[in-house]
């Protein structure tokens, strides 16, 4: 049996790679009733060599104290087993089967006996992590000199240590990125991207506010989209007057707006693109009426459309005025109904030197 023993250890140390795993265990032994033996706890040492993710070689050493009707019976049992592994060493739940060869010493006072006996069975491990590990198994012993057959359970917990549980990964293969943007260059649309841009998925520079000026360049990350701007993104300083007029009717001695309002698309456009030109909105009336009654009948109809601005377009009312004007501003004569209707009418008017 010692040279089982030490020849089982040899072909283990040979091994270029492997685990050894330590496995305390304590368990359950019922003896076959020719032994006239209690069930017994067990207490289990065993060391185990694991040479791949398949094979593994153990070296138990059982020790256990039965009771009987003449007295107590000191067991000790060595075994050499071989264990075969159905999942690999990184997996969570590894089972296992069992066969293996020992020898065993049964020591009372009325008996002293010596077997040889062979033993099979199934287990699973239970990977908690890299070194330490559950451990748990089932066995059937066979006594060769009397034909008995003993039954064991056993649990554990196993620490690992040497070699690896875990198969050096295989070199991942590693893409040519000139401009270092963490694109490679098989899907860089923008090769030469100076290093640090922020870049998007198909490696060119981010532009943020969409201006035409890279994000790295722009010295002017929040200009609004479609301003026209310089090299470095910022607004380029061109004196410009802007002159738009917003025109509607309104019918006698009325301030509802009740149809559409001509050109107030490209006047709203204008006033989001440059938030900070001021825009009067003036209100006329025709002359039917007081001059007074005119002149407070223009603001109402001014303050209906700078409302819509406001409310129903977004734009901000500190640089909407409204002003009524009455009668006093006539666009043609007031002699005729065509006329008069003409001269019933709101006005936006945006007159401003820009910087573009």
């Amino acid at each position: 049996m010692a040279f089982l023993i030490s020849a089982g250890l040899a072909a283990s140390v040979s091994a270029d790679e492997g685990r050894w795993y330590l496995n305390p265990a304590i368990g359950l032994q019922n003896f076959d009733s020719k032994r006239n033996l209690d069930d017994a706890t067990t207490l289990t040492l065993g060391g185990e060599y694991r040479y791949n993710d398949q094979w593994a070689t153990e070296l138990r050493f059982l020790d256990s104290n039965a009771d009987s009707k003449i007295g107590d019976t000191d067991v000790n049992q060595y075994y050499l087993d071989a264990l075969y592994y159905f999942k690999p060493m990184t997996a969570k739940w590894q089972p296992f089967a069992i066969l293996g060869v020992g020898h065993a010493e049964f020591e009372g006072k009325l008996n002293d006996d010596k077997e040889t006996q062979a033993n099979a069975g199934l287990g699973v491990r239970y990977a908690l992590n890299d070194n330490w590990s559950l451990r748990g198994d089932v066995r059937g012993i066979y006594g060769t000199d009397d034909s008995t057959w003993d039954s064991l359970i056993n649990v554990g917990v196993s620490y690992a240590f040497g070699g690896s549980s875990a198969p050096a990964p295989a070199p991942v293969p590693v893409e040519a990125d000139t401009d270092q943007d963490g694109v490679p260059d098989t899907r860089d649309n923008c090769p030469n991207t100076p290093a640090g841009a922020a870049v998007d998925a198909k490696g060119c520079a981010l532009d943020s506010d969409e201006d035409g000026v890279p994000d790295y360049k722009d010295q002017c990350p929040s200009t609004p989209k479609g301003r026209k701007v310089d090299d470095q993104g910022c607004k380029v300083a061109l004196e410009k007057d802007i002159s738009m007029k917003l025109s509607v009717n309104f019918a006698t001695n009325s301030a509802d707006v009740t149809g559409s309002i001509d050109n107030i698309d490209k006047v709203v456009q204008f006033l989001k693109t440059y938030p900070e030109v001021p825009v009067e909105i003036s209100g006329h009336t025709d002359d039917t009426g007081s001059a007074e009654y005119n002149k407070n009948l223009s603001q109402r109809r001014a303050d209906a459309v700078r409302n819509i601005l406001i409310n129903n377009y977004g734009i901000a009312g500190d640089n909407v005025t409204a002003i009524g004007y009455g009668e006093d501003q006539p666009v043609t004569s007031n002699e005729t109904a065509e006329g008069r209707a003409a001269n019933r009418r709101v006005e936006a008017t945006l007159k401003h030197k820009i910087k573009q």
